[in-house]
């Protein structure tokens, strides 16, 4: 994870400016190298006190193993809209191997491991995190509030 939890977590919020500085750096560099949606997730969502609600790893598709993760997203506090990340999943990694379904996400870093091979990590409630490595990535937002 390119911030971490103890900055977070800090009540001194230098350490907190100083990470956002350098993940912001990181980020911009990075994103020529993104998938699209990668680069609209990043710009447009923070995620903040979202949930992750439901994890799905499918073996049975043609592409080996996907990952449908859905999250809650709760746009002006209210809930009703969810966001759906599709990945060519390659593996978990970090503190969790399962997610804490329900904890809130306080933030998330996205990672460039090598050509076309991305992490994406998830700080959660209790100091706990969890991270998909993948090449492919979609991302679905509906807003359920609105009539369609």
């Amino acid at each position: 994870m390119k911030r971490s939890l103890s900055s977070w977590l800090s009540p001194k919020p230098k350490g907190w400016i100083d990470d956002q500085r350098r993940y912001r750096k990181y980020l911009k560099k990075i994103t020529p190298r993104l998938p699209a949606p990668l680069v609209r997730l990043t710009n447009e969502f923070s995620l903040h006190d979202d949930q992750i609600y439901h994890v799905q790893i499918i073996s049975r598709m043609p592409s080996s193993r996907d990952a449908l993760v859905t999250i809650k997203v709760f746009r002006d506090g209210f809930s009703g809209t969810a966001g759906l990340l599709v990945l060519h999943f390659i593996d978990l990694q970090g503190a969790m191997k399962k997610p804490a379904l329900q904890f809130s996400i306080m933030y998330f870093d996205v990672e460039v491991i090598e050509d076309a091979v991305f992490r994406l990590t998830f700080a959660l409630d209790e100091k706990k995190t969890w991270s998909m490595k993948f090449r492919d990535f979609s991302f679905y937002f509906h807003d359920y509030r609105k009539q369609s």
